[in-house]
């Protein structure tokens, strides 16, 4: 029981480790360049 217990942590954290990792990567970088638009960037761009 204690090595099923262990395992399954493992791998369960491995799972959301390596989901919510890129998951909060691509949200902060959208929210990045909401905020700060690339210059000359077409203002028809922004409203996507």
């Amino acid at each position: 029981p204690l090595g099923i217990a262990v395992v399954g942590g493992l791998l369960v954290s491995q799972m959301l480790t390596l989901f919510t990792t890129p998951v909060i990567y691509l949200q902060l970088e959208r929210l990045f360049h909401k905020r700060h638009p690339a210059p000359g960037a077409p203002a028809l761009a922004l409203h996507k």
